[in-house]
């Protein structure tokens, strides 16, 4: 089951998607702009990862996108569709 934590934490928000027993992630920190991310997005770290996978299934893009940038709606479906694809 994929599962996605958030933690908001002395100014910072990590995120962190577990699927297919790897971990995804990465943590906003405050800068002169407003927030940077130590590490590519989620999405970027699962094409990466899993690139021919991700250049097949547009669902699967569509899902990451919203795991980074969605409403708490477009999280649950994202989860919900990539639990039923692990």
């Amino acid at each position: 089951m994929a599962k996605l934590t958030v933690i908001f934490e002395n100014g910072e928000i990590k995120r962190e998607l577990e699927f297919r027993g790897n971990k995804l992630g990465y943590t906003m920190k405050p800068s002169g702009f407003g927030m940077k991310g130590d590490k590519p997005s989620i999405r970027n770290q699962f094409e990466d990862e899993y690139n021919d996978e991700y250049e097949e299934d547009m669902e699967l893009a569509e899902c990451l996108e919203d795991i980074d940038f969605g409403d708490e709606d477009e999280i649950k479906n994202a989860i919900d569709y990539l639990s039923s694809i692990e």
